[in-house]
């Protein structure tokens, strides 16, 4: 019987993390939690619940680097990958053991996720079955810091494809209101901004941040019958569109930054200086 290690990251948990554990440790044969020194009780109720928990420095919202060495911490024959906010059913766990007992010729397992968003399980567009290499032997995937395209399987290593069921799916929980998902939005667009920049990717004109978000919200709101999700699919769709938007004008405002401070700080001492003149004497033109 092949041995199962199922591994997950945290951050300030607390609130779910039971939730995955709970799905994690009736079939797997050892749990590992990768904490990032969290301030609440993510640790102590990881232990509680039977996982290996080591400790990891903060990554600035890249979970990548902790990812990794969670994976480098499992002794299993397969690893299966799972978030602190999702969840999977016990027809999955089922299928992924009997899989591995009989050893196939796999390397890679794609896994459907089902994404349950402001209370609404958003099934078009991009959003179903939208799979993700989440089951492997070690070795078989490439694991990278590039935020949303992290993890690949490796050149070569042979993929298996699950169907699109829920009962074989992850099913994922990433914000229960649309403050939560705005947050998200704010600090992925700044991690990939920073990364497309570092790439060598550039934004030269104001016009350009619109064409590819316009492009996406026609795919998966019009072509991709995101319209039949209702109004919460709409909100997810207008959501992740302006995440495109914000992202561009992330990419346009990196190089431009330290100009527009310097810009700033020149009003605000023009400013001071009107303080120091005779106040009886007329005011200096804003631009001088």
């Amino acid at each position: 019987m092949a041995k199962i290690s199922g591994v997950v990251i945290a951050l300030n948990e607390a609130h779910q993390l039971h939730y995955a554990l709970s799905t994690l440790t009736p079939w797997c044969d050892e749990v590992i939690v990768v904490d990032q020194h969290s301030e609440d009780e993510t640790a102590t109720i990881a232990e509680g619940m039977g996982a290996t928990v080591y400790q990891h420095d903060r990554t600035g919202g890249i979970a990548d680097p902790a990812r990794r060495f969670a994976v480098g911490k499992a002794t299993g024959d397969w690893v299966f990958i799972l978030d602190a906010d999702e969840m999977i059913p016990p027809s999955l766990a089922t299928h992924l053991r009997e899989l591995t007992d009989g050893d196939p010729p796999i390397d890679v397992v794609l896994v459907p996720r089902a994404n349950l968003i402001l209370g609404r399980w958003i099934r078009h567009g991009n959003n179903w079955p939208s799979r993700h290499a989440r089951f492997f032997r070690p070795g078989s995937l490439l694991m990278t810091d590039r935020i949303h395209k992290s993890i690949t399987p490796a050149p070569g290593s042979r993929r298996h494809k699950l169907a699109a069921d829920p009962a074989l799916a992850i099913w994922h929980f990433p914000g229960g209101n649309l403050s939560d998902l705005v947050r998200k939005v704010d600090r992925y667009t700044d991690i990939e901004a920073r990364q497309a920049y570092a790439r060598g990717r550039r934004v030269n004109r104001p016009l350009g941040l619109f064409p590819e978000a316009i492009k996406y919200f026609w795919r998966q709101s019009i072509k991709g019958r995101g319209y039949r999700d209702g109004t919460m699919g709409l909100a997810v769709a207008i959501t992740r569109t302006y995440y495109r938007v914000l992202t561009a004008a992330k990419l346009y405002e990196l190089p431009r930054r330290k100009a527009r401070a310097a810009e700033v700080k020149l009003v605000r001492e023009r400013l001071l200086k009107r303080w120091d003149a005779d106040p009886r004497s007329p005011e200096p033109p804003p631009e001088e």
